[in-house]
């Protein structure tokens, strides 16, 4: 099963964005964003993970693992 943090990589990877465009589009800093995407930052708001699906283009339960 893949981590929260696995899966926001791999759906940044698939829109062909960079760390930095994310970054930007959700209002954070790149290294804040890094943190999310390695898993330093385990904790994130629920804001930021309802942004992080609509960038991405997925669901919650998807980005959160519960559905494949």
């Amino acid at each position: 099963m893949q981590k929260v943090h696995e899966r926001i990589r791999e759906a940044r990877l698939a829109k062909g964005l960079s760390q930095h465009a994310v970054a930007s589009m959700l209002g954070i800093s790149q290294p804040g964003y890094q943190q999310i995407e390695s898993g330093v930052k385990g904790d994130m708001k629920v804001s930021t993970l309802l942004k992080l699906c609509s960038v991405f283009d997925v669901s919650a339960d998807w980005l959160l693992g519960l559905k494949d």
